[in-house]
């Protein structure tokens, strides 16, 4: 929203709204659904994440909701319960810190911690990937992406806990996040092809 004289008031203008294709040309619109989440679920090989990705109406942050709250059946979650286990999620797959988490479910950072807690519990091979991943990243100095592509971080192995806690997230985020804007740019390069 912003604040335009000649508008007269407050108004709400969209940024999309200010890109017109040419005459006889339309704007393609394409996204991936969950990508990262699917390519955390790729790397770690979790059974019942895949599982859940398999099936024509399977909903991985319900599937996720339902384990963080004792297992209740998957058609028993509540819309809210559904939006904190996405946060949770990506969380993990952005290092974020109890503290942090707990800000943005509106919830005890004791709350928080249980949340995690249950999920890698329930998801062990998750847990065992982001442990590979910032071993890895110790060894060697750098985590790569699923095509290949590295990024640095000599904070991994630093005496300063703070930097090594943030590269280690780094790290995390990297092989998830770097690798989803890959595959992105790949399809993107594909569509163009495909539509000439």
């Amino acid at each position: 929203t912003v604040h335009c004289p000649a508008l007269d008031g407050m108004q709400r203008v969209s940024l999309r709204a200010a890109f017109v294709p040419a005459p006889g040309f339309v704007f393609l619109s394409a996204d991936y659904s969950q990508l990262e989440a699917r390519l955390l679920a790729h790397f770690s090989e979790d059974p019942a994440l895949l599982e859940v990705l398999r099936r024509p109406d399977g909903d991985l942050f319900r599937l996720v909701a339902a384990d963080i709250h004792g297992g209740i059946p998957e058609h028993e979650v509540t819309p809210v319960q559904r939006q904190h286990a996405k946060h949770l999620f990506y969380a993990l797959l952005y290092g974020m810190g109890k503290r942090s988490l707990s800000e943005l479910l509106m919830v005890s950072a004791q709350e928080a911690e249980q949340f995690q807690l249950r999920f890698l519990e329930r998801h062990p091979a998750v847990e065992k990937l982001l442990k590979h991943v910032k071993q890895q990243c110790r060894e060697h100095g750098y985590v790569e992406t699923l095509t290949g592509r590295r990024r640095y971080l000599p904070a991994i192995n630093s005496s300063d806990t703070s930097e090594r806690a943030h590269a280690e997230r780094q790290a995390i985020n990297t092989v998830c996040q770097a690798s989803a804007a890959d595959l992105a740019k790949i399809a993107m390069n594909n569509i163009v092809f495909a539509l000439h």
